[in-house]
This record gives C-alpha cells, structure tokens and sequence, in this order.
C-alpha cells in the first residue's frame, strides 16, 4: 500500500471514528427508573367523570374538568382541561418566574382562558383557581401552580407526563 492511500485511509477512519464519537454523545440514555416511570404513566388506567365538551365558548364557567386516574398505585382525582387532556404543574415554575418557556412551552402547552371573565366557581374542587397574566395569554392556576398539558398525551384521559422531570399531574390534593 502507497504512503498516500495509507494517509487517507487514516483520515477515513479518523472521520468515522470523530463522526461516531458525535453521533453517541449526542444520544441520551434513558435510566431504567425513567423507562418504568414512563411505562406506568402509559399504563394508568383512566375512566373519564363525564362527556369532554369541545373548547368551551368566549365566556365560560371554568376550562377544568376531572377524572379518576390510578398515579403510580393510588386512585387519584385529577384536573382535565375542557375536552379532557389531563392538565400537569412543573415544580421549578413559580408565578414571579415561570420556569417552563420557549420550546418547553411547545412540549407542555399552557392552559389558556381565552377571556378575563372566566368564572372560578367549581364546587367539585376544594383549590382556589386564579388568572396569571403570562405573555402566552392568561394562563389558569390551581392552588398558585401554572396548569399545562402535555403533548404526548394523545387522547382525554390518557396521563403520560405524570413524574417525568418534575412534571405532575394536578390532583384535586394539591396544595
């Protein structure tokens, strides 16, 4: 083999190693807890309390319904938006400095009431509801936590944001 295949066959190689090495630090490698936590959450059992409605109309009641969810092993009460989307609190977020913004607010969108008029009157839930003014709109609070929902969430009911970087599902014994 000449001097100069040899140089590129080392340069080819010193390439695809390079290449490699960038390909596998740029993959994360979920841990077993988060593969199990992210198992369970797609297993919850859900039985909706009643018909989710469409979006609600420019003056509604409250934009919050409930559902009965089993969270890792207990049966839970827990808040929905309108249509049924499980809604979820992101523990690092507080009302002075939302924690959750830019592409995050893409993965978890907020809940919006479309008007300032919404009435907080929902006898079914002992928290106190409220409007946070946000650049996004005015986003619902529960017990002073933001709500979200969570894109992967396909169908009403369906809980799989639940524990998964310190996100949780809203259940009606949030303080």
């Amino acid at each position: 083999m000449s001097k100069r295949a040899f140089s590129f066959q080392k340069v080819l190689t010193l390439t695809f190693l390079l290449s490699l090495v960038l390909l596998v630090s740029a993959c994360r490698i979920m841990t077993r807890e988060e593969a199990e936590r992210i198992q369970q959450s797609k297993n919850a059992k859900a039985s909706l309390s009643d018909a989710a409605p469409a979006y609600p109309a420019s003056n509604p009641k409250l934009p919050v319904k409930t559902t009965h969810l089993t969270l890792e092993g207990k049966k839970s009460i827990v808040l929905t938006d309108a249509r049924g989307f499980v809604l979820y609190y992101y523990v690092p977020d507080t009302l002075a400095k939302p924690a959750c913004t830019g592409a995050c607010l893409t993965a978890w969108p907020p809940l919006i009431a479309n008007t300032d008029h919404v009435s907080f009157c929902h006898d079914k839930l002992p928290g106190e509801f409220a409007l946070h003014r946000l650049a996004e709109g005015k986003q619902v609070t529960y017990n002073g936590h933001l709500l979200y929902t969570y894109i992967n969430d396909r169908q009403p009911g369906q809980v799989t944001g639940n524990n998964l970087y310190q996100w949780f599902a809203v259940t009606t014994e949030l303080k």
